[in-house]
């Protein structure tokens, strides 16, 4: 375990071999020397107050530091700091700090950091709600985004797995209960639902959820799901309005396929006939076959033709 010590100045005293192993330094090179000319620049002055601190309080202590290595570079060590009695030659306490070199722990944590802000920005513009549950509480682990889309009070971040199920159209219930039972038993991993939901204000959604076991216990048993769901009611209504026009359109071209090739106008009473020989009024005909009430009229040159003397309106 790498260690230095130092005297009441500060001036490095000793350092071991796993010292220099780990930093590069050799004992020739920082025996003498000031501690803080070890440390990483920017930590000194913060360093230096905390060294200080445990040496007046005169009890075992542990630091974070980061040490400069001798080829420019930092390490990050754990030191316990101790205060030892003075050896000869010395003119008072020794400092002895022992460490524990957690450069890789520090840096997967820098890494893991980085990778929740990026999964929080991701989460964010996704536009998706996120939830974990656990089997331990039966309860839901739920993002702000999952809270809205189910109209749940802003700031919820749990929910049973009960609650969520209360809020379930009853039809889709059963699908998903399979669905569960499934997982649970093992015949499956994941599942992906569309159903529709009742939020607590009445209003209606329909969702999308998917989600995959992430741990399973000895027995086989999900301990952990993770999921994400999407709200999809707009969709689902363009959907249903893509049906209504479709469906009128079939209705209109079967009306439209109903009409009969070549029709027959009959030259004294204009009565039509197809191609049947089946005779009826214009009116009864076009009703039949095209959907259309028919109303009657007069067009203006009938007008004047048959009622040459009426004087139109406004002369």
């Amino acid at each position: 375990m790498p260690a230095l010590a130092w005297a009441g100045g500060h001036g490095i005293r000793a350092v071991n071999r796993a010292f220099e192993q780990a930093t590069g330094w050799t004992a020739s090179r920082v025996v003498g020397r000031p501690l803080r000319e070890l440390l990483a620049p920017r930590d000194r002055s913060a360093t230096m107050r905390e060294v200080r601190r445990a040496e007046d309080r005169g009890a075992p202590a542990a630091l974070e530091v980061r040490i400069r290595t001798s080829e420019g570079g930092t390490r990050w060590f754990r030191w316990s700091l101790d205060r030892v009695r003075g050896t000869a030659g010395s003119r008072g306490p020794v400092t002895v700090a022992q460490g524990l070199d957690v450069t890789d722990l520090k840096l997967a944590g820098e890494a893991l950091r980085r990778s929740e802000r990026h999964l929080a920005r991701a989460v964010e513009v996704s536009g998706d709600g996120f939830g974990e549950f656990e089997a331990s509480t039966g309860c839901v682990t739920i993002t702000p985004r999952y809270c809205e889309i189910h109209g749940l009070p802003a700031g919820t971040t749990r929910i049973s797995v009960g609650e969520v199920m209360a809020l379930v159209d009853r039809a889709y219930v059963p699908t998903i209960l399979a669905d569960m039972a499934a997982i649970e038993s093992g015949e499956r991993d994941a599942h992906a639902w569309e159903y529709r939901i009742r939020r607590p204000d009445g209003t209606a959604r329909w969702i999308q959820s998917r989600g995959r076991v992430v741990g399973r216990d000895r027995r086989g048993r999900p301990v952990r799901i993770s999921g994400a769901l999407t709200d999809i009611t707009e969709r689902k209504e363009a959907e249903d309005e893509l049906r209504r026009l479709v469906a009128e359109l079939r209705s209109s071209l079967e009306r439209v396929k109903t009409f009969p090739g070549e029709v027959t106008f009959c030259s004294g009473c204009r009565k039509v006939g197809d191609a049947r020989a089946r005779w009826e009024e214009v009116e009864t005909f076009v009703e039949r076959h095209v959907g259309s009430r028919v109303a009657h009229g007069i067009c203006p040159d009938c007008a004047s033709r048959l009622f040459p003397t009426r004087r139109p309106r406004g002369a």
